[in-house]
């Protein structure tokens, strides 16, 4: 049962909106927001629990009176004791999440209508516009370090891990 769990990109709620708002004088307003749920990252220990030699394992050991504890058992010899005593148990895969996702863009664009078939375009874009971070499940998952649980990057919507910070670009349009 220590292998069951969900993917790491099991995102149970993701929705996306986005639409076209015609303003007067000729402007548009088009804005795009995405909203995921947290996705699940694995937990390991920093030391070898099944004495393979490897120098850390996968399954983090937590004592059965207080499950979510997953830095009390941090050495070999104390995880081969309780799980001889029965008095605790490994974690599930994937068992944590990680932070939500969330992001809005933003275009607007003014035309203008230069004679006859022919209009031109002006347009601005913003990406990120309220500039959260989105660390998504990118965290240091090993129990023993004194960054266990913090973030190490970001994550973007295509489950890329790479940083997109509040960005920006103008631009024109010529039709005719």
């Amino acid at each position: 049962p220590r292998d069951f769990g969900p993917t790491d990109n099991d995102e149970r709620h993701h929705i996306s909106l986005s639409g076209i708002v015609q303003l007067p004088a000729g402007f548009q307003l088009a804005p795009i927001v995405s909203y995921g749920s947290a996705r699940p990252y694995d937990l390991r220990s920093g030391f070898d629990v099944l004495a393979r030699g490897s120098g850390y394992s996968r399954p983090i050991i937590v004592p059965n009176s207080d499950p979510t504890n997953y830095t009390a058992i941090s050495d070999g010899v104390a995880a081969f004791n309780c799980l001889a005593a029965a008095t605790c148990h490994q974690v599930g895969y994937d068992t944590v999440r990680g932070d939500p996702f969330f992001q809005m863009d933003m275009r607007i664009a003014k035309n203008i209508r230069v004679r006859e078939g022919w209009n031109l375009q002006l347009i601005f874009q913003a990406f990120d516009l309220t500039n959260k971070t989105n660390f998504g499940s990118n965290f240091h998952n090993t129990n023993t370090s004194g960054s266990f649980m913090k973030p190490e990057g970001f994550i973007n919507p295509s489950s890329s891990f790479t940083p997109r910070a509040f960005a920006g670009e103008f631009g024109a349009r010529f039709t005719f």
